[in-house]
């Protein structure tokens, strides 16, 4: 009973983070050479043959989209923070499912561009950097 009590209480608590309370997880393994490229309004994007993580831990809301067009996926992080993945050619869960950071999402084959959309409260987050370091908030 304590422990339903306490992942309930850590889930309440996660449901009302903001974006910037989340550590950005690397989206591809360190193996993968990708070169992650962020536009002036945000977007990342990568084209490489890639197993593809989420950013952070949270559940897969919606997956759109076939294996010839590719697939569009969005993760909810919390209440008001989400990701967008869109041009993946495999994706491993269902709409529903929890996903964690450490483990693929989906698969890339790198013939097409990979791209990456932050949300918070529906509109797209600009402030991400890409360094050496991995992901973070600018």
């Amino acid at each position: 009973d304590l422990h339903r009590v306490d992942r309930r209480q850590r889930q309440m608590c996660i449901r009302d983070s903001v974006y910037t309370d989340f550590a950005l997880s690397p989206l591809v393994n360190d193996s993968v050479d990708a070169e992650i490229a962020v536009s002036d309004t945000g977007v990342l994007s990568f084209t490489a043959q890639a197993s593809v993580y989420p950013p952070a831990d949270g559940t897969l809301l919606s997956v759109n989209g076939d294996a010839e067009t590719g697939y569009t996926v969005e993760v909810g992080h919390s209440d008001s923070f989400s990701t967008i993945v869109s041009g993946l050619d495999t994706v491993y869960f269902a709409a529903g499912d929890e996903l964690k950071a450490t483990i693929p999402m989906g698969f890339s084959d790198g013939e097409g561009e990979v791209r990456v959309m932050f949300y918070s409260d529906g509109s797209l987050i600009s402030g991400c950097t890409v360094s050496e370091d991995g992901l973070a908030w600018s």
